[in-house]
């Protein structure tokens, strides 16, 4: 995995997206992806709520426990 600074991967992406289209191809990193995956983001259920009558079946504290759980058993059938 690499890590990079957003003003790197924008770098990145833009020399990819110039040199792909001088190829006429499509790179797999793009400026628009590296704006993407640094935005800050939020996600609220109020609209389902309010159009769909929809309600969770579990806690917002029990989904982030078992979505925690998961990873760590994913991790450790990785080792």
């Amino acid at each position: 995995m690499w890590c990079l600074s957003a003003d790197t991967a924008w770098a990145v992406g833009a020399l990819l997206e110039w040199t792909f289209w001088a190829l006429g191809r499509t790179p797999n990193l793009t400026r628009k992806q590296v704006r993407y995956s640094t935005m800050s983001k939020y996600h609220s259920i109020s609209k389902a709520r309010a159009r769909l009558g929809y309600e969770p079946i579990v806690s917002l504290e029990e989904g982030i426990r078992r979505g925690v759980e998961y990873i760590v058993q994913q991790e450790k059938k990785g080792q």
